[in-house]
């Protein structure tokens, strides 16, 4: 009974040519450098923070919103992670419906590539040294700020805010970009965008809140595609 059948073609010797990989590499390095010389100093983050944040009351008025704290920092994540059970699902159960063994295995290397991206975001963020913004001085907190690749004055505990890890639970559907890339251009497209913008969605929640910076959310995007990359790079060869 075939209840998954898709027009995958016959499978070739790489699902992307290498000069894809070194252009997206090449972009990932001026992204980089761009991120670090426009946000590393926090200016531009903490001028955008003070738009969500009450120095009367010394607090984000929207920490505890509901859509905010419940839709947006629980629901959208159970969304990603249904999308996420379902590439697993298809990876592994495809083949016994009908869907063909290449497809089934772009969806299993998907799944890993959302898992590692996911998990490389949060390492990330347990060896970061800084601070959510709803921690700092500045805005009510306790904690001085620290420029990215600072260090943290003697005596200061580490914030372990860098990057933003609700952010990255939408930037893993990017992943799915990669089912679909040479086979469905438009729906890989799509998917390539949607996770974007869905992390993008996620990240900007978690700003209003003062749980992250602008930086937070940009770097977290930055890391998941950079570990996507590695990760089809390196395993996506038959």
């Amino acid at each position: 009974m075939k209840l998954l059948t898709l027009p995958w073609r016959a499978p070739r010797a790489t699902l992307l040519p290498a000069a894809f990989y070194r252009r997206q590499w090449a972009l990932l390095a001026v992204l980089a450098a761009l991120f670090y010389a426009v946000l590393g100093d926090g200016r531009l983050d903490h001028w955008l923070a003070a738009f969500s944040f009450d120095p009367l009351s010394q607090h984000f008025p929207l920490q505890h919103n509901w859509w905010l704290e419940y839709v947006n920092h629980v629901w959208l994540k159970d969304v990603s992670i249904v999308i996420g059970v379902a590439a697993l699902g298809l990876g592994v159960f495809g083949p016994r419906f009908g869907l063909d063994a290449e497809a089934a295995r772009r969806w299993r290397l998907a799944c890993a590539a959302m898992v590692v991206g996911s998990l490389s975001v949060s390492l990330l963020k347990q060896a970061s040294p800084y601070h959510c913004p709803w921690d700092l001085l500045e805005f009510g907190g306790h904690a001085p700020y620290v420029p990215l690749l600072a260090s943290l004055p003697a005596g200061v505990s580490a914030g372990k805010c860098f990057p933003a890890g609700h952010a990255s639970g939408g930037f893993v559907l990017m992943a799915l970009y990669f089912v679909y890339a040479g086979e469905r251009p438009r729906l890989a497209q799509a998917w390539l965008w949607g996770g974007l913008a869905f992390g993008l969605l996620m990240g900007v929640g978690q700003q209003l809140r003062g749980a992250h910076f602008l930086s937070h959310t940009l770097w977290s995007g930055w890391v998941v595609w950079a570990t996507m990359l590695a990760v089809n790079q390196l395993l996506g060869r038959r």
